[in-house]
């Protein structure tokens, strides 16, 4: 907790902050003087620690706290920031942190860990965001920031041995973190709206103008969150094991549309902190209007024996069905066209098994019950939840007992046969056993994968 934190842990934490910014920048140089050390190269060796001194020097705490107070001066924090719209903008950022009163998303509502910045500067003063967002304990989710915002007593000679000049950059630096501004100012590179306010006679230009500015922070919030979810090693094995048989399957997340801009070209950080981090890539997810469809639900004839003799059936796997009617046509048969006719067949057999999962989510439970007539095979697969339902015993029992899905693949073979031969009737009888065989050996294979999966309702 934030009110734990002692004078030695600030003091510790700038001092691993400054030996990890040396670190940054003299990482190579550090490796060299290493390897120079150990073959004792000592004209190497000079020239090492000649090239060091002066970041040695810079990164003493007594010097760079002078150099972030000038930095102090130049970084804008803010939610929202005037180079999100424009880089070249020299507009004031706005640290927006007003109680708001509706339920819409805002930065607000999001109660951020993340905080922006720039500079007109550049990415020079960017070292300065980076200090306010150092950890303050390793873990602890407690950042240099905090301490400052709060005024913690552990600040209060943390900064310089001497009270008054730490309270000067304490100062400093508490007054670059609230960013408030008493004079705010846009520039011309801003965007500006006229948002007009009702009339007053004595006013004939009465309006209010908007200057909109980007909320990096909220943004930055939705491109973490979507990264998180998208790439986790937890979403990427349950994407990777989708198609395993032998794995455990779970839920995963996908998004589609998804689609990016890009602020800042090549230099993001010219933008703000956040923007640089993100490496300029900002997602929007999609906003359109609705498409209205019919209903998906499959007419069914109360009196209808299959569901092999619906309409509907044979205009769902049309397109496949049509392939496969041009490639009987062409009256070649070589090793392409036998590769080309069994995708066409799985196709084919996919869609019915896709039509009957259609049923299974968008009917209700049961619903097979008023169809006297249907085949009982075709209902424990058409209708699998009405095993669930109370009074079904016997039909859970018959469900889980019986070879339906044998009978399944039977119907399937005599539906597409009987397509064949009504289209090509001068030759029907060429449609005989071993072609017959073969549709029901196509959709036996689209049952297996379908129950690999656990899809289609066949479990």
């Amino acid at each position: 907790m934030l009110e734990n934190i002692t004078e030695q842990q600030v003091k510790d934490a700038i001092q691993a902050f400054l030996t990890a910014q040396y670190d940054k920048k003299t990482e190579k140089e550090q490796k060299q003087l290493a390897k120079a050390i150990e073959d004792n190269d000592v004209a190497k060796i000079a020239e090492l620690n000649a090239f060091l001194q002066p970041f040695k020097e810079k990164y003493q705490k007594a010097t760079w706290l002078v150099e972030a107070k000038k930095m102090a001066e130049n970084v804008q924090v803010g939610t929202h920031v005037s180079k999100g719209i424009h880089p070249s903008s020299r507009g004031d950022n706005v640290n927006f942190r007003q109680a708001v009163h509706h339920n819409y998303v805002n930065t607000q509502t999001l109660a951020s860990r993340f905080l922006d910045a720039n500079s007109p500067r550049g990415a020079i003063d960017l070292p300065l965001v980076a200090f306010f967002e150092w950890e303050v304990v390793a873990g602890s989710g407690i950042k240099m920031r905090d301490v400052i915002l709060q005024n913690s007593p552990a600040v209060a000679q943390s900064f310089a041995d001497d009270e008054a000049l730490s309270k000067h950059y304490h100062q400093a630096f508490l007054e670059c973190l609230n960013n408030q501004i008493k004079a705010p100012k846009t520039h011309e590179t801003n965007k500006q709206i006229l948002w007009a306010l009702p009339q007053d006679e004595s006013d004939s230009d009465n309006y209010v103008t908007l200057v909109p500015l980007y909320p990096s922070v909220l943004t930055h919030e939705v491109f973490h969150k979507i990264n998180q979810n998208r790439y986790s090693d937890d979403n990427k094995t349950a994407r990777d094991n989708r198609s395993k048989k032998t794995a455990e399957q779970k839920p995963y997340i996908t998004m589609k549309d998804l689609a990016t801009v890009q602020l800042g070209g090549t230099k993001p950080q010219n933008v703000s902190q956040l923007m640089s981090k993100q490496g300029g890539r900002n997602y929007l997810l999609p906003s359109m209007p609705p498409i209205f469809r019919q209903s998906q639900d499959i007419r069914i004839s109360p009196s209808a024996t299959s569901i092999f003799a619906t309409k509907a059936l044979q205009y769902k796997a049309k397109e496949a069905l049509n392939a496969l009617l041009t490639l009987i046509k062409t009256n070649y048969n070589n090793v392409n066209i036998r590769d080309a006719r069994k995708a066409i067949l799985s196709d084919i057999a996919y869609q019915v098994i896709s039509l009957g999962e259609t049923l299974q989510t968008i009917r209700p439970a049961g619903w097979t019950k008023d169809y006297h007539n249907l085949s009982m095979n075709q209902k424990y697969w058409l209708d699998p939840h009405r095993a669930d339902l109370e009074g079904e015993e016997n039909f859970k029992q018959a469900r889980e007992s019986e070879d339906w899905r044998t009978a399944i693949e039977v119907d399937f073979a005599n539906w597409l046969q009987s397509i064949l031969k009504k289209e090509f009737k001068a030759f029907a009888h060429d449609f005989a056993d071993p072609e017959h065989n073969e549709w029901r050996r196509e959709i036996a294979d689209e049952i297996k994968k379908a129950l690999r999966l656990g899809k289609g309702g066949l479990v």
